[in-house]
């Protein structure tokens, strides 16, 4: 059996739980409200911006992008190397080297003999070649380097569609937030 003090103490207590959850409700519902009305203020610089906006600025800034397409002029430099290889050349080159005074020493350092020696020496030559016949190996190297560079061309497409389709899924994550938001 409760006694009439044990008795207030429960409806005291009851009374101020209820108070406390009125009170937090009060204050969450604040906090709520507050970035609501926040976002009205007319001192704050908001712009709207496109879809087609940011996958431009996506574009131009992500650096997997930049790579790939670099690998893909890189491709096709190496098709023109490749091509380079079926044409005639020439080459020349040449040296020139000069040896100091030669000294030979004989019994253990003691007595140095100086050599004449011819100190100047130079030399050049010139090259001139045409690939006749290699076995196939230049065409299979002009055909690698072209599949090189479709494989590269595509991995550019294929990057760019993988940019655009996490912009747009971004986009639209955000889009639904903010509609949300106008709803609540």
């Amino acid at each position: 059996m409760m006694t009439f003090t044990t008795m207030n103490y429960l409806v005291l207590r009851l009374k101020l739980r209820c108070t406390r959850s009125a009170a937090s409700l009060f204050v969450m519902l604040l906090i709520i409200v507050q970035p609501a009305v926040a976002q009205i203020r007319p001192g704050l610089n908001a712009r709207e911006i496109t879809l087609e906006k940011i996958i431009k600025l996506a574009q131009q800034n992500n650096l997997q992008l930049k790579k790939a397409q670099q690998d893909s002029l890189i491709a096709v430099e190496n098709i023109k190397n490749s091509k380079m290889t079926k044409t005639p050349y020439i080459s020349a080159g040449g040296y020139y080297n000069y040896i100091g005074n030669p000294v030979l020493y004989r019994d253990f350092y003691s007595n140095p003999t100086s050599i004449d020696y011819y100190h100047h020496q130079a030399s050049w030559n010139i090259a001139m070649g045409i690939p006749i016949f290699y076995g196939g190996k230049l065409n299979t190297q002009v055909a690698q380097s072209i599949i090189v560079s479709s494989i590269q061309n595509e991995m550019v497409r294929m990057t760019d569609n993988q940019l655009r389709l996490n912009i747009i899924t971004q986009f639209y994550s955000l889009y639904k937030l903010y509609r949300e938001i106008e709803i609540i």
